[in-house]
């Protein structure tokens, strides 16, 4: 049932023996240097990046497009905009961040899909992207409030048919229950691996399929080492 997006971070994941995304939550005044560089030097350790709104608010995506569209046989770019907003501004905002050639934006889930999630995914689908839906966060509140509703927000980013799941490295049991409730071929990706306290590999035996490390990686001082080390781990979590 992989979209585009979903045959895309497919076939990145099985050509460099990796499952991990970059997370780039990093505010600098040059970005698409810094881009450059992370992705030159983890070219072959990692499959993705994510770029979140601190570095988005500091370099306009229209910016970014030569650097995404040139290297976009290497990795897939997701916009972590995450997105809470009613129909016509998810669309809006969609909009902008694939035309400058991000291929998936993450989306929040509890905004339901009628009137919210349905914006991006009417976008998404009519431009061949993708959207990766955000059912639960890996800090502490989240099991307090947003947790709270994780059965009806499942159900809400099932409705709209993503192409993928967000769901928490730092909280196994929740990953292993969206594994089972939804299709079978679906990806679930899950930050909070490294610098929150969620160890390389843990989500992917959980049922994940991808994991995100931002500080573990961007702020280590030997980031290809770092990376090496957690694509390892990935590889023995992999069954085989």
């Amino acid at each position: 049932m992989a979209g585009e997006f979903g045959d895309k971070i497919l076939r990145i994941a099985k050509a460099k023996r990796s499952k991990l995304i970059l997370a780039l939550d990093v505010a600098g005044e040059n970005g698409p240097e810094t881009l450059r560089q992370f992705m030159e030097r983890l070219d072959d350790l990692i499959v993705g990046i994510k770029i979140g709104i601190p570095f988005l608010l500091m370099t306009p995506p229209k910016s970014l497009e030569p650097i995404l569209r040139e290297r976009r046989q290497d990795f897939v770019f997701i916009a972590d905009a995450k997105l809470a907003d009613v129909a016509h501004v998810n669309a809006l905002t969609s909009e902008i961040l694939f035309n400058s050639g991000f291929d998936a934006v993450i989306t929040h889930g509890f905004i339901g899909r009628e009137g919210g999630l349905i914006g991006a995914k009417e976008v998404a689908t009519k431009l061949g992207k993708g959207i990766l839906v955000l059912v639960s966060m890996s800090h502490k509140a989240s099991e307090r409030i947003i947790d709270k509703a994780l059965d009806d927000i499942i159900d809400e980013a099932l409705l709209v048919d993503p192409d993928g799941i967000v769901a928490p490295a730092t909280r196994p049991s929740i990953v292993t229950e969206i594994r089972r409730r939804i299709p079978e071929g679906m990806p679930i990706i899950s930050p909070g691996v490294g610098a929150q306290g969620a160890p390389f590999g843990s989500a992917i035996r959980a049922g994940a399929d991808y994991e995100i490390a931002g500080r573990a990686l961007y702020a280590s001082q030997d980031p290809v080492t770092a990376a090496r080390i957690g694509v390892e781990e990935q590889r023995k979590a992999v069954p085989s």
